[in-house]
Order: C-alpha cells, then sequence, then structure tokens
C-alpha cells in the first residue's frame, strides 16, 4: 500500500513539474550568449608617415591593411609586425571609370600576369596574414580574374577580405570555388568625413554585429577618423563587444559549433 502511495505521489509530482514548464514555456537551458565579435581594418596605409604612425597606436586589436609600394608601406608594416599588429596587402585593382588609379591588377591580363603582379606585392609588404582590395570596382565583378587571384592566395594560405567596391563583386563565388577564408566588409566608416556620419557608421556596425554575431568595418587613418576610434573602440569593449583580428574574426566565422 505504501508502495503504491509513493508511485502515485511521485507520478503527480512528475506532472506537475511537467504542467509548470509548459505554463511558463520553460525549456532546455540555453547555451551561453558569446559576446558580438567586430574587426576594424585600417586601409590606405603607406602614403603618408604621420597618420600611418597613429594608426599604429589605436587601442588594439586593428588590423592595418598597406599598399605596396608606397614611401612608408615597408617600414609601418614593419612597426606594426613589431607591436603584434596585423597586416594585410591592400592590393590595387582596377576600378571602374576613368579615374587615375594605381598600377595594380587589371581585367585584360592574363593568368600568369595576375599572379606575377600580385606575387610582387606580397614580396614588397612584409609578414601579411591576407588581403584586401584597394579599388576593384571593376576586376573583382570578373570571376576569372578574381579566381586567379584565389589561386595564388591560397597557394600562401592567405585570407580575402573582399572590400565590396562593387555589388556584384565575384570575389565571394571565387573564394568559394577555392576554399579560401574569406568575409566581405559591412561597413565602411568614413566615406563622408565628419565626425557625426563616422559615428553613425559604428552604430551601424554595432547593429550588425549584435544581429550576425560578427561583423568588419573598414576606415582610413585619416586624422578625424583616428580621433573617434581612439575614443570608440574602448566604448565597444565596456558595451561588450569584443574585437579581434581579422585573422580570428574569421576563424571564429568559418569554425563549426560545438555539437
Amino acid at each position: 500500500m505504501q508502495q503504491r502511495l509513493l508511485t502515485r505521489l511521485l507520478l503527480a509530482i512528475a506532472l506537475l513539474l511537467c504542467t509548470v514548464a509548459k505554463a511558463t514555456n520553460l525549456g532546455p537551458i540555453a547555451p551561453e550568449v558569446t559576446a558580438p565579435k567586430i574587426a576594424i581594418i585600417i586601409d590606405d596605409i603607406g602614403y603618408l608617415l604621420s597618420e600611418g604612425q597613429q594608426t599604429l597606436k589605436l587601442p588594439q586589436p586593428v588590423t592595418l591593411s598597406v599598399i605596396p609600394f608606397t614611401p612608408y608601406g615597408v617600414d609601418l608594416a614593419q612597426n606594426a609586425h613589431d607591436l603584434d599588429i596585423e597586416i594585410m596587402l591592400h592590393a590595387p585593382m582596377e576600378i571602374s571609370g576613368n579615374r587615375p588609379w594605381e598600377n595594380g591588377l587589371k581585367e585584360n591580363m592574363s593568368r600568369q600576369e595576375i599572379q606575377q603582379k600580385l606575387d610582387d606585392m606580397l614580396r614588397n609588404i612584409p609578414n601579411v596574414a591576407g588581403v584586401n582590395n584597394h579599388g576593384g570596382s571593376k576586376l573583382t565583378e570578373r570571376l576569372a580574374p578574381m579566381t586567379w587571384v584565389m589561386e595564388r592566395l591560397k597557394a600562401d594560405q592567405l585570407y580575402f577580405i573582399d572590400s565590396r567596391t562593387s555589388i556584384n563583386s565575384q570575389a565571394a563565388h571565387a573564394a568559394a570555388y577555392l576554399d579560401l577564408n574569406y568575409a566581405s566588409r559591412d561597413v565602411f566608416l568614413d566615406n563622408t568625413l565628419d565626425a557625426e556620419s563616422i559615428r553613425h557608421q559604428i552604430t551601424r556596425l554595432k547593429n550588425k554585429a549584435r544581429k550576425h554575431g560578427h561583423a568588419i568595418a573598414i576606415g582610413h587613418p585619416h586624422k578625424l577618423t583616428l580621433e573617434i576610434l581612439q575614443q570608440e573602440i574602448p566604448q565597444l569593449k565596456n558595451e561588450g563587444f569584443e574585437l579581434l583580428k581579422v585573422s580570428e574574426l574569421l576563424d571564429y566565422i568559418h569554425t563549426p559549433p560545438a555539437s
């Protein structure tokens, strides 16, 4: 008799717990929410010494993208490496229209010419971890040349960040074909060079990081941009964002979640 009463009591308690769980919408304990990840790239490094040196003083981590064959590119890249700052090659690529541009990769080049010129750029800037396009609104729209670019990067296990200067960019397709570590820029910080606009872009960056779990911003070594980032990078950390080098962010994006 006592055994039967105990069994009925346990069943009643189990039923009650199930009812409470349904009523309160309880479920499995949610996995720990990770902090939204942000990577900031400052590109166009190499032409101006003072601005480049100020970029090195930004709160870290920030990734520097250096234009090859510029007056100060090699020295600034070496200084960045000494400070454990990640370095990218900011590779000039053909743009749309007739504006003057660096002597970069062009759509009418052969596979051999593109890969040799890219090789020359990579040899000029030491210790690069990856590449993003400088200009490229024309070249990045061409699948074949971008595939040749990715082939060269794959040989050295370098990543590619698409600066997204064209909405028709084929970089993602070329990178996926070769299984190359890849991402694209989410926000340009300073296409409009005034404080209100830059801060607005930082707000957009935060919103994208919250929504997707990660986001990439590209800015330039303008005095105003650097001054605002000196203030805003610590604030991003205070607000719970995790700042990463680009390579670290790519590792996070492309690492399968634990089962």
